[in-house]
C-alpha cells in the first residue's frame, strides 16, 4: 500500500528542438530560394535587409539548436541520441557556412 510514486521521466523536448530549429532555418532558406519573385517589387536596400535578416535568423536558430542539444545532455533527457544528433547537425551546418 505504501508504494513510492513513480519517477516522472523527462521528455526529450530539448533534443527534438536541437534538430527542428535548424530544419526550420533550412526551410526558410529553401522557401526564399525557390520563390525568387518575392523580392521583385522591392527597390533599393530592401533585398539586402531581407538577406541580412535571413542570415541573422538562421544563425540564431543554429546557435539555439546547439544550446538546446547541450542543455538536453546536461538535463539527462531520455533519447540522448536526439541531442547528440542535433549537436552534430548544427556543427555540420556551421562548418558548411565557414567555407
Amino acid at each position: 500500500m505504501n508504494e513510492p510514486p513513480p519517477i516522472p521521466r523527462k521528455r526529450p523536448v530539448l533534443g527534438v528542438l536541437s534538430i527542428l530549429l535548424p530544419a526550420f532555418g533550412a526551410g526558410l532558406w529553401l522557401f526564399f530560394a525557390k520563390n525568387e519573385h518575392l523580392g521583385d517589387g522591392l527597390n533599393g536596400y530592401a533585398g539586402l535587409f531581407i538577406f541580412l535578416a535571413l542570415v541573422s535568423l538562421s544563425a540564431a536558430l543554429v546557435l539555439g539548436g546547439i544550446v538546446c542539444g547541450v542543455t538536453g545532455l546536461i538535463r539527462r533527457e531520455r533519447w540522448r541520441f536526439l541531442a547528440v544528433g542535433g549537436i552534430l547537425l548544427n556543427a555540420a551546418i556551421i562548418l558548411c557556412f565557414k567555407r
